[in-house]
């Protein structure tokens, strides 16, 4: 989920119960016409919100930018990926769910594929997770667990998997709101399935299963990659505990215990170069620091601080 705001006592907040049209709109100026970098999935090129962009305006003109174009789409909270001057994103018409493609130029649909029949929710209809781009493969996970891998260029559905069905996933309250993580081969989804698929890895090229791990209730933040110590970890928010595990095999490597009303773990990660991990929760929960430690026989998480002052929901 791609909002941010602070304390809330409410499920999911109030200011989302209307029912929301996802509209897009390209505005763009003469200084920022050059192509950037890309930005292939939740979160950028990194999953931390870092672009390397320069010579960004510092300030609009007092009429603002001038706006291409905008195209209306449907309802939704799926963020946007860019690649190759392609932009993909997910939203819910009438009673489906779709993955789309647009030219960046024009804002032009190149392509949608359905990927699973909608998400209904009082608090807001439609797929929750962002597309995730790599290798000309995109790849879109449904509100309902349904993952789908799709041909960059053409849409073309390559492999479809039901996660409920493969890895016993369980849609929590919310709906699916995990974006897919691609480390080397594998695809790596916080699934919820369990026992014993809390997290799991499939190979991207089929969809088949490599491993899974845990048996945690599933959370609604995104797995990110991180390496201390020369030793490379998977974090997965689940809905009760944060975890690392060995990417190649899913082996848990530590856990930490992280409780929060509604089991609402939905804001990221975020690792803080060289060895330090922040993680936050809404609902009084707040927010901490950890240290991580890697040695060839050991890997750990020990706390440097905590508080409740900062109390990130999403």
């Amino acid at each position: 989920m791609n909002l941010f705001q602070s304390e809330l006592r409410e499920p999911l907040p109030r200011r989302l119960n209307r029912r929301l049209s996802l509209l897009l709109a390209l505005s763009l100026v003469a200084p920022c016409l050059a192509v950037g970098d890309d930005w292939p999935q939740f979160r950028g090129p990194g999953r931390d919100g870092i672009s390397n962009e320069t010579n960004l305006l510092s300030k609009w003109s007092e009429d603002g930018p001038e706006v291409l174009w905008r195209r209306a789409l449907g309802h939704g909270f799926s963020g946007i990926s860019v690649v190759e001057r392609r932009l993909f994103t997910m939203y819910s018409d009438g009673s489906d769910e779709w993955l789309t493609a647009i030219d960046t130029a024009s804002g032009r649909q190149l392509w949608r594929v359905h990927v699973d029949s909608n998400f209904s929710n009082d608090q807001g209809d439609g797929p929750r997770a962002t597309p995730t781009v790599a290798s000309g493969v995109v790849y879109a996970l449904s509100a309902k667990g349904r993952l789908l891998a799709a041909a960059m260029d053409s849409g073309e559905e390559l492999w479809k998997k039901d996660l409920k069905v493969e890895v016993g996933a369980k849609v929590p309250t919310w709906g699916v709101s995990t974006s897919p993580l691609v480390e080397g081969n594998l695809l790596i989804l916080d699934a919820g399935g369990r026992p014993g698929a809390s997290l799991v890895a499939l190979d991207r090229m089929t969809g088949d299963l490599v491993w899974k791990s845990g048996s945690d209730k599933a959370g609604y933040a995104a797995p990110i990659a991180i390496e201390v110590g020369g030793k490379r970890q998977i974090l997965s928010f689940s809905g009760s505990r944060l975890s690392a595990v060995t990417p190649s095999t899913g082996e848990i490597l530590w856990t930490k215990k992280w409780k929060t009303s509604w089991d609402v773990n939905a804001a990221t990660p975020i690792f803080v170069p060289p060895d330090r991990v922040f993680v936050a929760s809404g609902y009084d929960t707040g927010a901490a620091l950890l240290r991580v430690t890697s040695t060839d026989t050991d890997t750990r998480a020990e706390e440097v601080w905590r508080t409740r002052a900062m109390k990130n929901q999403f």
